[in-house]
């Protein structure tokens, strides 16, 4: 039996086929109807799926064919699709081991490939193209803000301290840590200088330490986004 005949054998208990194309949003109109159940027009897959919804049929009791070619278009496999460069940036992952050394920061000192971040959302954080870095986070002296693995992302362009943000430092010995920089009095100073906090509630384990003034002590940038591990 051929497509028409299928769709006009349905149509033989339809008293109005205007309210029917009305009703299920038949594309074209009753006249498309005429033209479908005569063969004058082939059905197409937005007519089937609108008969389907009328009769409460499926696509095989119309048109058998239709329904094999749109069995065949669903079970093919999608192509997974790389990030497009006009996207996304490959911002450059830093081996916070190397990178800091002698008092000198290295920013060129990457590891591996590079972690794709949309150009719109580097963009609303104020990170310029090129001046963006990810480090993973060691440690817990920033939970439960950043835990530890966490990927966070460093703007090098943003190294003036502000109050409460978070800075990747290079201290002498100790590499390129996460810390939250504080103005404040300091006792043993005498007077106001900036601070390096933890978020870690264990004081004893991460005590709030004054920001060397020293020239060996680099703030690389802020830290202006992470992704954490649930």
């Amino acid at each position: 039996m051929e497509d028409a005949a299928r769709l006009r054998k349905l149509f033989e208990t339809v008293k109005n086929r205007a309210k029917f194309a009305r009703d299920y949003d038949v594309p074209g109109g009753s006249a498309m109807i005429y033209q479908h159940i005569n063969g004058i027009t082939p059905i197409g897959l937005d007519a089937a799926l609108a008969y389907m919804r009328g009769f409460g049929c499926r696509m095989e009791d119309i048109s058998p064919s239709l329904a094999k070619k749109a069995k065949l278009f669903s079970d093919t496999p999608k192509e997974p699709q790389s990030p497009s460069e006009d996207e996304y940036f490959l911002v450059p992952i830093l081996d916070v081991h190397a990178a800091c050394g002698n008092g000198h920061f290295n920013d060129q000192v990457l590891v591996e490939g590079g972690f794709a971040l949309p150009k719109v959302m580097l963009h609303d954080l104020g990170v310029p193209e090129g001046e963006g870095r990810i480090i993973h986070a060691k440690g817990n002296s920033m939970a439960p803000t950043i835990q530890d693995g966490a990927v966070v992302l460093i703007n090098l362009a943003d190294r003036e301290p502000m109050m409460s943000k978070v800075y990747a430092v290079c201290l002498p010995h100790e590499g390129l840590v996460l810390k939250r920089l504080t103005y404040e009095y300091n006792e043993a100073a005498g007077t106001s200088v900036w601070m390096m906090k933890s978020d870690s509630p264990d004081k004893h384990q991460h005590p709030d330490r004054r920001l060397p003034p020293d020239e060996s002590t680099i703030i690389v940038g802020r830290a202006v986004w992470y992704g954490n591990r649930l």
